[in-house]
């Protein structure tokens, strides 16, 4: 194997001054201790991690995202992530388990036009390198998942309405 090599490229005073605060900022990394939460608040969305509506009555685990090419990935909330980079910038992550909506094992849709998941088939667990189970809060909307009575391994997917949002 070929070693690898970096090169790195030294930028003078009047470079470093063009750059934007927040690229200094995020080029320091974030600080080592991050903070974890068991809810979360974003675009009118109350979130809650899995493991802590297991005593609730309501659903808000339950994640959605969609992707620039129109896919949806369907998602089950288990953590969630603050990264603070010296309190100058923060972002919010979310970690979910993924229902495979490349296959039609994890995704389907059915004659009724419902949107069907199924999470004993997973995608980006994170046990290769590029698997991602972590999306941007911001970039989250909130769905739940009711059991379909007819496939007791398929769960429908219900879209939810962001609080005081208005259409």
């Amino acid at each position: 194997m070929d070693p690898i090599i970096y090169q790195v490229v030294a930028m003078d005073d009047t470079r470093k001054q063009q750059l934007t605060d927040e690229i200094k900022w995020l080029a320091q990394g974030p600080n080592t201790l991050a903070r974890r939460f068991k809810r979360y608040v974003v675009n009118g969305f109350k979130f809650r991690i899995k493991n802590y509506e297991e005593t609730k009555k309501t659903q808000n685990s339950g994640v959605c995202v969609a992707t620039e090419g129109g896919t949806m990935y369907y998602g089950v909330l288990i953590d969630i992530i603050e990264l603070n980079y010296f309190d100058k910038l923060k972002y919010v992550l979310f970690k979910c388990n993924w229902a495979d909506v490349n296959t039609s094992r994890g995704y389907k849709i059915d004659e009724y036009g419902f949107n069907l998941v199924n999470f004993s088939h997973l995608i980006h667990t994170g046990e290769r390198l590029n698997d991602e189970p972590f999306v941007l809060s911001s970039q989250a909307s909130q769905v739940y998942y009711v059991g379909d009575v007819r496939h007791e391994i398929w769960l429908v997917v219900v879209k939810t309405k962001a609080r005081d949002v208005f259409d």
